[in-house]
């Protein structure tokens, strides 16, 4: 029984993890050999005990194989490349997806940017025109013809894809602004409304409204 005991004591430091499980049925086994054999009838040294120790120590021995498919599955490496293989293709796939919208964006702000900047430059020179054309202010008649479309005359004023066209009305006259020069009981101004719209392509257009004074004689 002394050696029974101190199989027992020692299975915790002799045992390792993988071989916990079979540590439960060799303790009953042990608990069953031991309650069977009567102290009194089984002297140290005695066959039956020395023969039932023999076969605990074979069973504890052939545990050990327990643990082996474990470690031979944590020690196979095989199909690791692969796995990291297809785990960089994945990151280089979504890396280069987002370049992609990244890039394709960015070239379509340049675009729509572009568009407005020529809407924007087409309403300019709308504007310009209306402000010098002398046939534009000779063709409205006040209290007759108040407005007229631009251009006139068959001017043409588009410029690649971006174009432009508008209206100057005629709103009333009064004295001449300040800082023109004129004499007020000699001279008055015509007051017209500039309303110029550009287009720049990809569906982009500008307005612009501007206001202009001409001098004429009372």
């Amino acid at each position: 029984m002394k050696i029974i005991r101190l199989l027992k004591k020692s299975i915790c430091f002799v045992v390792r993890p993988a071989l916990l499980v079979r540590v439960p049925r060799l303790i009953t086994a042990a608990y069953v050999e031991s309650t069977l054999i009567p102290r009194s009838s089984t002297p140290p040294g005695h066959p039956r005990q020395v023969a039932w120790v023999g076969s605990f120590l074979s069973s504890l021995n052939e545990s050990r194989g327990f643990r082996q498919p474990f470690k031979k599955l944590a020690d196979n490496e095989r199909g690791v490349a692969l796995v990291l293989a297809l785990v960089m293709l994945f990151l280089m796939s979504l890396l280069g997806s987002l370049i992609f919208t990244t890039s394709t964006t960015e070239v379509q702000i340049s675009r729509n940017y572009r568009s407005s900047q020529n809407a924007f430059y087409a309403a300019e020179r709308g504007v310009q025109y209306a402000y010098g054309d002398s046939n534009v202010y000779s063709s409205i008649i006040p209290g007759t013809t108040n407005s007229v479309n631009v251009p006139v005359g068959g001017v043409n004023l588009q410029v690649g894809s971006s174009n432009v066209a508008g209206t100057v009305q005629y709103v009333g006259n009064g004295n001449p602004p300040r800082g023109s020069g004129v004499d007020v009981t000699q001279y008055q101004a015509n007051y017209y409304v500039i309303d110029v719209t550009g287009t720049g392509g990809n569906n982009s257009n500008l307005e612009v409204e501007a206001g202009n004074a001409k001098i004429v004689p009372k």
